[in-house]
């Protein structure tokens, strides 16, 4: 719980052992033994390793880290408008009516008629993929409504069966964590009512959890 000190603080310093940085060590990824930080740094590596970063083509490996800032750029207009991220109306409307529209046009752009965006699956197609389907979590459809080509490249990689498989666990885990927060607070509320304590607050905290199990059985699994 990042929110309680007491657990907060031990996984971080836990973390500044292991990573070895004064100052940023998540997320971190381990392998062969070895704790790897930096976000990008961590993808860059990875995506090397397993053959999905083309070494020896200067031009190539320009493209495809151009293509990545590009995700990336999305991925932070995709977090302005969100609650926790401190946005409001005000960025919502912004987001929703100026600044999603020009990245989706600018990415329909460089995808083009081609089936991956460098011609070939590499690294910026699954960082590509990642925040285009935060996108169209965020605003439902609009790939398909509005940028078809963005809709088909998004379908092609989530098809990839190693991405169908990574995907499919995550979304079972968010959809677990949901059902089991929304489970917890109904007993709460149930609770309240029995010893008499009941009030507005906990009355719409119950029809809110109902709420929430139902949706979430039913709507399709998010990341």
């Amino acid at each position: 719980d990042m929110s309680d000190p007491s657990s907060k603080d031990p996984y971080l310093a836990d973390c500044r052992e292991k990573g070895g940085n004064l100052t940023t060590n998540i997320p971190m990824c381990h392998i062969d033994g070895v704790y790897r930080t930096q976000s990008l740094a961590v993808l860059r590596y990875v995506a090397r390793k397993f053959g999905l970063y083309p070494e020896g083509d200067i031009e190539l490996s320009y493209t495809i880290d151009n293509l990545i800032e590009a995700a990336n750029d999305l991925r932070s207009c995709n977090y302005k408008p969100m609650k926790m991220m401190g946005g409001g109306e005000k960025e919502k409307k912004v987001y929703l009516e100026e600044a999603l529209p020009k990245h989706l046009k600018n990415l329909a752009r460089l995808l083009g008629s081609r089936d991956y965006f460098a011609g070939q699956f590499t690294v910026a197609d699954i960082t590509l993929y990642d925040a285009l389907d935060v996108s169209n979590r965020q605003v439902p459809g609009i790939l398909a409504t509005e940028y078809p080509t963005l809709a088909a490249f998004h379908a092609r990689v989530e098809a990839r069966p190693n991405i169908q498989g990574g995907v499919s666990a995550s979304r079972m885990r968010v959809i677990d964590d949901e059902q089991a927060a929304a489970a917890a607070c109904l007993r709460s509320s149930r609770s309240r009512r029995r010893s008499g304590s009941a009030s507005t607050a906990s009355t719409a905290a119950a029809a809110a959890s109902a709420d929430l199990l139902f949706t979430a059985a039913l709507r399709p699994r998010e990341i």
